[in-house]
């Protein structure tokens, strides 16, 4: 109670030092100190998804052991540059930014149906049906729809607005509501609504308490995290039972998880659930106590989907406190010249990007930017809509679909992708592509294709993972073999096309040995393009013209060099159709 009193008291104080408009009681932050907690919220945020990473789903459903957990190094902060975490945002800030906060769910996911990462294309349901949000988030067409894929991305929905949390509840069905429903959405509500009360109280508890009241309080969300809470005040000192309640109640019990998760279904599958992640977001951060390595510790050693909870922990800590919460070491440890997996924008060009968005948002949804003695201060009202009685929507027992469909004008500005992902064993076909003929083909492979491992499902990390080295008494042993993958795409006559992946190196010794080409069936070569050493990872593309063929083989790979051991790893390769002229 004494929390709760205690957030009441700030809450109020605040009101009475604002100026009031009429009877709406207002409170401000000024720009400077919102922008350094801006770059304090994304670069906790890059902190905990690169420590978080690894443990994600390595130890499914139960607690990484002490002996296993890898030390925090502030080098993992780097590792944020790849993740999905972080680069779903970056999404939605760059659409905010293209096409301002009117922008409607049919857009933003058209937009991110044209973008080559995992959260790219492929859905068949839009390309060859037209179904439109929301009913693409619908249970009935998507059965993980509680799932965390927009949960995990949701942040940029309260950073880029602070103190309005209606922001979240409108960019959730923006753009979530094209792949979640019911706790889908209230996930990334939540998290959104978290960091916009971060930025004007340090109070944990107050924060949590504020982001409770944009979602149903009758959802299993905010059940999930009203537990937690009640549990933190129960066992203060013991964060390790309060996971194994959270387990029990939401993960265990076939009342409160009834969905057939990837890899190994009902409680057998991995952990997306949006449930378990803002409840463990929410223990990371409470039992943390304001302290940024033991809240991340918390979070990455609860496995399961650790990077998306420690990354939400830690980036709402640090919205909270600000740059100066963050060691000098951390801070160095930062790489400034990397750019984010597909975006050319750096750490600090992401942080400009949000101050960008955030002068078109917060004017529209009821606050202001004035000036006051030569310094810009953002004015917003002291509280939003309280939505914590509104109807919950629950995927066990869905409303009806709406009938959304594209029309066929819309569906002609989408760049339609075909990915030749490598991520099954051959034989087997593409399962992201929509023809069942696009086999995998496999080239003199020496290695590994990623699949899943004993407590670990593939998260992502690569598609394919080739090797090559010297074979004493091979056939022409005195070359290196070509260690590639290959794949069969159908395409349509006469139309052009843009073949592109992601490669990353080890070994040294590429300087230009590695290829990514295309073939026609018969062998003839129609483009190619070399590649040298890419420690990180890197974007590899060319332009093809599929002149009078209907089919065509995309092969990826590269000729050893002498006396080395030689890697390559090939991620998101996609095959970008053109659109028509218009």
């Amino acid at each position: 109670m004494k929390k709760y009193a205690l957030c009441l008291a700030m809450l109020l104080s605040l009101a009475a030092l604002l100026p009031a408009q009429g009877a709406v009681r207002e409170r401000r932050i000024a720009l400077s100190e919102y922008a350094d907690k801006v770059r304090a919220a994304w670069l906790g945020k890059m902190a905990g998804v690169g420590w978080g990473i690894t443990t994600e789903f390595r130890y499914s459903h139960r607690l990484v052991p002490d002996s296993m957990m890898q030390p925090w190094r502030s080098e993992m902060v780097n590792e944020g540059y790849n993740q999905d975490d972080l680069y779903l945002s970056l999404l939605s800030l760059e659409l905010l930014r293209e096409y301002g906060p009117e922008i409607t769910s049919r857009q933003a996911c058209l937009e991110r149906l044209n973008r080559q990462f995992e959260y790219g294309g492929r859905n068949a349901l839009v390309t060859q049906d037209g179904i439109a949000p929301p009913d693409l988030g619908h249970p009935h067409h998507k059965p993980t729809s509680d799932g965390c894929g927009y949960t995990c991305g949701a942040d940029y929905s309260g950073i880029a607005a602070p103190g309005l949390p209606a922001v979240s509840v409108r960019f959730a069905a923006t753009f979530g509501s094209d792949r979640c429903y019911g706790d889908g959405l209230y996930g990334g509500v939540f998290v959104g609504a978290m960091y916009c009360e971060a930025f004007f109280t340090e109070d944990l508890h107050c924060i949590v308490d504020a982001a409770l009241r944009s979602i149903p309080e009758r959802s299993l969300l905010a059940q999930a995290v009203r537990d937690v809470v009640r549990w933190h005040r129960l066992y203060p000192d013991d964060w390790k039972h309060t996971w194994r309640l959270i387990m029990d109640k939401y993960w265990w019990n076939e009342e409160n998880n009834w969905i057939a998760w990837p890899y190994g279904g009902v409680r057998k599958g991995i952990n997306l659930d949006s449930k378990s992640m803002a409840a463990m977001s929410v223990m990371a951060l409470l039992y943390g106590g304001g302290d940024l390595h033991r809240t991340m510790h918390i979070a990455v050693q609860g496995s399961e989907d650790s990077d998306c909870n420690a990354s939400i922990a830690a980036g709402v800590l640090l919205a909270s406190r600000g740059m100066k919460a963050v060691d000098e070491e951390l801070l160095a440890a930062l790489d400034r010249r990397r750019r984010f997996k597909y975006f050319a924008r750096t750490f600090d060009d992401m942080v400009a990007l949000t101050l960008d968005v955030a002068r078109r948002v917060i004017p529209s949804f009821g606050g202001r930017i004035e000036e006051l003695d030569g310094e810009e201060w953002i004015v917003v009202p002291v509280r939003g809509a309280d939505l914590r009685r509104t109807e919950y929507q629950s995927s066990k027992t869905p409303g009806p679909l709406t009938g959304a469909r594209y029309t066929a004008a819309e569906l002609d500005h989408l760049e339609l992708l075909t990915d030749p992902g490598f991520e099954n064993d051959d034989p087997a076909w593409s399962f992201f592509s929509d023809l069942k003929n696009n086999h995998i083909l496999p080239v003199e492979r020496v290695g590994r294709i990623e699949g899943v491992a004993e407590n670990r499902a593939r998260t992502g990390f690569c598609n394919a993972l080739l090797g090559s080295w010297f074979r004493s008494g091979y056939p022409r042993a005195n070359t290196r073999l070509f260690s590639g993958v290959r794949q069969m795409v159908r395409v349509a006559p006469g139309r052009e096309y843009r073949l592109s992946c992601f490669v990353r190196t080890e070994g040294g010794g590429f300087g230009g040995k590695g290829v990514v080409r295309v073939l026609t069936p018969g062998g003839r070569e129609m483009a190619s393009v070399t590649f040298g050493d890419k420690p990180e990872w890197a974007r590899v593309g060319l332009g093809v013209a599929s002149g009078g063929e209907d089919l065509l083989v995309v092969e990826i790979g590269f000729r050893g060099a002498e006396d080395r051991h030689m890697t390559l790893r090939i991620d998101d390769c996609s095959l970008k159709v053109k659109p028509a002229a218009r």
